[in-house]
């Protein structure tokens, strides 16, 4: 009767484990279903000091760097099956200047993407990225944040269609005394 109990139990314990692994499975797949090529730097490594790079997870490319001013710049490039993302992130440690100023952060990073050495693959990325932030202040903002299809239409129920080409956004945001200065571009 034990090593019936015994045998009964380890059945069990098989089946209930086979059941929770083919439960995650689907998520697995879902994660691995990016049929696109991997992301790939935007930028020339070796035109900076302290550049750091690596893929972050399997659709996303991640590339660090500090500016000339002391300001920490970070990239994203995310791609997977049907989009293109690319994401600059400036954190500012102690900003002097109003952190609800879209016009001046948005030419700061502006000037600041001017200035990238940027493979010659990606020179169209970041050129895309700065005309965008150029013309950031002229589109409607809510609070220190802006959103604009990139065929310059406005997002209609907070989403750009395909149609449109895809997003732009920018987003200033303050955590403890840092800024947190993002634009984004997806295709």
């Amino acid at each position: 009767m034990k090593r019936a109990f015994v045998l009964l139990g380890l059945v069990f314990v098989s089946s209930a484990a086979m059941a929770q692994t083919n439960a995650r499975e689907p998520l697995k797949s879902a994660r691995l279903a990016c049929n696109a090529p991997a992301p790939t730097a935007l930028l020339d490594g070796s035109a900076y000091r302290d550049y750091r790079s690596g893929p972050e997870t399997t659709d996303t490319f991640y590339e660090s760097i500090t500016l000339s001013d002391g300001v920490k710049l970070q990239i994203r490039n995310i791609r997977c099956t049907d989009t293109d993302r690319q994401e600059f992130l400036l954190t500012v440690a102690q900003p002097d200047h109003d952190k609800t100023d879209v016009a001046y952060w948005s030419g700061y990073l502006a000037n600041a993407l001017s200035a990238l050495k940027a493979r010659d693959d990606s020179k169209d990325v970041v050129t895309s990225m700065r005309n965008f932030l150029a013309k950031a202040p002229t589109y409607p903002a809510r609070g220190s944040n802006v959103e604009i299809c990139r065929d310059s239409t406005l997002p209609r129920n907070g989403e750009c269609g395909a149609k449109t080409g895809g997003t732009y956004s920018f987003e200033i945001r303050k955590v403890g005394a840092t800024l947190v200065v993002k634009a984004q571009q997806s295709s």
